[in-house]
């Protein structure tokens, strides 16, 4: 019988209790199982993460209207609709950049930016913003709705904010 303040000895891979029975799994064959079970564990995660779809890229968005001409960056639904030879235009969201054939350096950010635009060098970021300018070169408007009444200005507001 053992004492009440000894403990379990251990002798090779085996705890040994006092009445001589092999007592629990041994410590290094743990530390073997832990090693494993996370090594499974990370690869289960990454390959979850491989076959998610929300984690893919958009590697196959489609160009919208087409082939652009060279130096053209677009996306959303009817960004550069119209485009024929225009180069070095930039439209992101619905719309953007709708009627824009030859114009040149344009970028339009946001839903039904630049709409009617035919002008070079005009950039709009911000929803509805230089929606009516049509053959105005050279505006900027930031935010939304910004110079939204603007036809044929050009330089006459190089830059307009609007807030609300």
């Amino acid at each position: 019988m053992c004492p009440v303040s000894s403990s379990p000895f251990r002798v090779g891979d085996h705890n040994i209790a006092c009445d001589g029975a092999k007592k629990g799994i041994p410590m290094n064959h743990l530390v073997r199982l832990k090693r494993t079970s996370s090594a499974v564990f990370i690869t289960l995660l990454l390959l979850c993460f491989a076959l998610c779809r929300q984690v893919q890229s958009a590697t196959d968005t489609p160009d919208p209207g087409g082939p652009l001409p060279v130096s053209n960056t677009a996306d959303g639904h009817n960004a550069f609709l119209s485009l024929t030879t225009g180069i070095y235009n930039s439209a992101f969201g619905f719309d953007s950049l709708l009627s824009l054939t030859d114009g040149n350096f344009c970028t339009a950010v946001g839903g039904a930016t630049l709409i009617l635009n035919t002008g070079s060098e005009n950039t709009a970021i911000g929803a509805g913003a230089l929606l009516s300018n049509a053959t105005g070169t050279n505006n900027t408007a930031n935010g939304a709705f910004a110079l939204f009444n603007n036809t044929e200005g050009s330089h006459k507001q190089p830059s307009a904010t609007a807030r609300f």
